[in-house]
């Protein structure tokens, strides 16, 4: 009986395993709308009723599993869509607010609404839906269907990442205050200088007034020895009595009354002059006292004013450190196993070879197994249904802490009509798009992804209608590896869904680099020596402009791109490269 149940048990493995091996048509992979049964309501034990449908967001196969219903369509379709999402939307189901939103963000076939997608991602916004959070910032960052608003923009970035540390914050709220205080330093500058100027022609009033009291002094002294003059000659000529002498004496009395009135408007005016005086140097010395405060906060200012190292993106000792930091960084982020799917395509059936894609595949696979220990899937010149059904496979098999790592190399195309990115397997062929991979499909599978971390680099293009390239980057307010380890574990707990690609809407070299692309030799080398934990936005930065220069040498204008997927999960995390003396 054991035996046979053993044999029951390993009978049921062995066909899963050989179930799993059978590919899944590509075109059940693609990411649909699907109307899942309703939950089965029981009450009491005696009445059992079927709840309403539930909408939900499955590859094709995935709803077919759960007895799911949906139509076979393009998703690409912007009323086929809405139809389905709004009237959930309506009843405040949030994930539908929020597919109602990139429904209309997108306009799927018809020209996007981004006023209305700002309102329906404001509703979920308003309930803490993350992702509707992070789609309104967006929108406020850059003046998409509202009126552009840093602030508001800011505030709705912390909000939907969590961050309530005043030692973490973003690149531009570091900006928005290095700004903020310029100003106010130039304003404080202004004013400091309108007050010099105050009090230096204060001082220059001051010693006119001076000069003016001295003179007023001296005339008040020479009054008042005319006055006593007078007083003098009339007390001798009252105390003679002298007959017939009454006319001088009413003569000395009229000139010493007038000496006297004389005398009274002088001590008036040195009065007032010392008034004046003594006023003007209480001003002086406000206005210096005035001037010194200005002085202060403007060094103050000045002194505080310095960006909180947003170069600092890596953290942590050389490879030839002692251990104990390196145990306690790794510890600390918490980060899961790291997997790469790693895809070169060279040898293509209907179009022309590539010459370095699968050596830049393979030599990337070298570098991610030996020196940052990910477990690799190598795909050569693969069709459609290997690289869609090795993304699926993703879907299923990541677990929420881990980390995925996405490498193309090969054949690209960019639809200018809709702007639509595609990968071109093997089996592609360059009049009919019947295989081609486009970046949405790709986008869309991501979406499913448990990981909390996803990057994607193509030596190829990636559709811009599929990223968002926000300015913001967390930054810590402190230096020192004790602030910058605390903004890593906010990255690292943070989810990211990012792309970094060889070029923009260009052609790209696949040569120039050394039996490499420009864009693989530098990403080889970038990585290959570096020896601190690395951000996807810090691998980026040193890339990118040495492979645009080194293209421009060969006369082709090639612009790498990095930005974060729209609509497939990020929250401004970032994907960390850790050397394995971290691990």
């Amino acid at each position: 009986m054991i035996v046979g149940a053993a044999a029951a048990l390993g009978a049921a493995s062995s066909l899963a395993q050989r179930r799993a091996a059978i590919p899944i048509d590509p075109a059940k992979l693609m990411v649909i709308d699907c109307l899942l049964p309703g939950q089965i309501i029981k009450q009491g034990g005696l009445n059992t009723t079927l709840g309403p449908s539930r909408p939900a967001r499955l590859t094709a196969t995935e709803c077919e599993i759960k007895g799911g219903r949906y139509v076979a369509y393009d998703r690409a379709n912007y009323e086929t869509a809405l139809a389905f999402w709004l009237p959930q939307a309506e009843l405040g189901d949030l994930d539908a607010q929020a597919y109602v939103a990139e429904i209309y963000e997108k306009g799927l076939g018809t020209a996007p609404n981004y006023a209305l997608a700002a309102e329906w991602y404001a509703k979920a916004a308003a309930k803490n839906h993350k992702r509707a959070e992070l789609s309104l910032a967006y929108f406020y960052e850059q003046g998409i269907g509202v009126e552009r608003d840093p602030v508001k923009a800011l505030n709705l970035y912390r909000q939907a990442t969590g961050i309530e540390d005043d030692a973490l914050t973003y690149v531009s709220e570091v900006k928005a205050t290095a700004a903020n205080a310029e100003r106010t330093i130039a304003s404080l500058r202004a004013e400091l200088e309108g007050q010099t100027q105050s009090t230096e022609a204060l001082k220059r009033d001051l010693v006119l007034a001076r000069n003016d009291l001295g003179e007023r002094r001296t005339q008040l002294q020479t009054a008042r020895a005319d006055s006593a003059s007078l007083e003098r000659q009339l007390r001798e000529l009252q105390a003679v009595a002298a007959a017939g002498r009454e006319p001088e004496v009413k003569k000395l009395e009229g000139e010493l009354k007038d000496k006297e009135q004389q005398l009274a408007r002088r001590e008036r005016q040195v009065t007032e002059s010392e008034a004046e005086v003594a006023q003007q140097d209480a001003q002086i010395r406000d206005l210096e006292n005035r001037s010194h405060d200005f002085t202060t906060q403007i060094a103050d200012l000045q002194a505080r004013n310095t960006e909180p190292a947003p170069v600092m993106r890596s953290i942590g000792p050389p490879i030839s450190a002692s251990i104990a930091p390196t145990n306690r960084t790794s510890r600390d982020l918490s980060l899961g196993t790291y997997h790469a799917l790693i895809i070169g395509n060279n040898d293509y059936q209907k179009m022309p070879d590539l010459d370095t894609a699968l050596n830049d595949a393979t030599t990337l696979q070298k570098v991610l197994s030996d020196r940052y220990g990910f477990k690799v899937r190598m795909l050569q010149n693969a069709s459609r249904a290997e690289i869609l059904n090795a993304l699926n496979d993703y879907t299923k098999s990541l677990k929420a802490e881990d980390s995925l790592l996405i490498y193309y190399a090969g054949h690209g195309e960019l639809d200018q009509r809709n702007s639509v990115g595609y990968w071109l397997p093997v089996n592609a062929d360059q009049n009919d798009n019947t295989e081609w991979i486009s970046d949405q499909m790709i986008t869309n599978l991501i979406s499913l992804m448990p990981a909390r971390h996803v990057l994607v680099v193509a030596d190829s293009c990636y559709s811009g209608v599929m990223t968002r390239n926000s300015g913001l980057r967390l930054v810590a307010t402190t230096t020192g590896n004790d602030a910058e380890l605390k903004r890593l574990k906010k990255l690292a707990q943070l989810p990211s869904r990012t792309v970094m690609t060889s070029g923009d809407n260009q052609p790209i070299l696949d040569d120039g680099g050394g039996g490499h692309s420009i864009f693989a030799r530098y990403l080889l080398e970038i990585l290959e020596s570096n020896d601190k934990i690395l951000e996807g936005s810090a691998l980026y930065d040193e890339l990118a402009a040495p492979a645009q220069t080194a293209s421009a040498r060969l006369n082709v204008a090639q612009s790498p791109r990095y930005a974060a997927l729209a609509d497939a999960g990020h929250l401004n995390g970032e994907f960390l490269f850790v050397p394995t003396a971290y691990n």
